[in-house]
């Protein structure tokens, strides 16, 4: 199949993500949300995630939140999906769908029962989340079939500036054959601040 590992969505952080209030009090004894990872933006699909944790009962849980939900009146914060840690170390995987585009997601991981520690949140797309894949094939098939029926043509010195042309614009577009422009440190505020420009638009500011 015509799929590479970066059509697929990732986020992964070992970054656990914990509150100041958290660390600065007597851990055996905190109750309450312990970490916070956030700023995730997400496609309608199906994901699945896996947490490094270590946890002293089975009672200690996280949730997946929207922080941005909309209702069209205001917005608020939504439970997308939550689930419990299993007693003791371990590197669970756990499944989830989202039924439309999550704006601001964010992880956050709650102590209630007994310590808990988290070192790291790994999300992943189960489907493929970007679709350029079957695009850039088109393209390379286009290009291969005009390269072999001009081939002669491409020999005469006519053909130069426009084999000039191509290769700079191959160079010009090497970061698009790579995960930089899909993963990049800022694209999260690139498509927020799209989407508030969007918001102004429609409200008519």
């Amino acid at each position: 199949m015509l799929l590479r590992y970066r059509d697929y969505y990732h986020f992964e952080t070992d970054d656990g993500g914990y509150l100041t209030e958290y660390e600065d009090s007597e851990k055996e004894e905190y109750k309450g949300m312990i970490s916070s990872v956030g700023d995730i933006h997400l496609k309608r699909g199906d994901y699945y995630i896996q947490i490094d944790s270590n946890s002293q009962s089975n009672n200690n849980y996280f949730e997946i939140v929207d922080t941005a939900y909309s209702d069209g009146v205001e917005i608020s914060e939504r439970i997308l999906y939550s689930a419990t840690f299993e007693k003791g170390s371990s590197q669970n995987r756990y499944e989830f769908s989202l039924k439309e585009d999550a704006e601001n997601l964010c992880i956050r991981s709650y102590q209630s029962d007994g310590k808990l520690r988290v070192s790291g949140y790994c999300l992943n797309s189960i489907k493929p989340y970007y679709s350029d894949t079957w695009f850039l094939a088109l393209i390379w098939i286009v290009l291969w079939v005009l390269i072999i029926w001009k081939y002669q043509w491409l020999l005469s010195e006519n053909a130069r500036p426009y084999l000039i042309i191509f290769a700079v614009g191959l160079v010009i577009s090497a970061p698009l054959f790579t995960d930089f422009l899909s993963q990049g440190h800022d694209i999260l505020f690139h498509l927020q601040r799209l989407n508030g420009l969007t918001e102004s638009l429609i409200q008519g500011d």
